[in-house]
């Protein structure tokens, strides 16, 4: 069982804006940099569930709370 593409997705993208912030801050346009940076970040370290199960909850609500 081998990573999602999901995953790789998500691998190359934090990679092209780890390597965007990098060329930002060495242009010295420090905004960007940081911005490009961070977003690596975040995208690396966002949860990627391979096996994700859902589970759908049925509610009966009473007939006269329509209202």
């Amino acid at each position: 069982m081998g990573l999602s593409p999901w995953f790789w997705a998500g691998v190359v993208a934090a990679v092209y804006c780890a390597a965007r912030g990098i060329v930002d801050l060495r242009r010295r346009s420090y905004w960007w940099g940081v911005l490009g940076l961070t977003s690596a970040i975040i995208i690396l370290l966002t949860p990627n569930p391979n096996n994700a199960v859902t589970a759908t909850i049925k509610i009966d609500l009473p007939a006269g709370a329509q209202n």
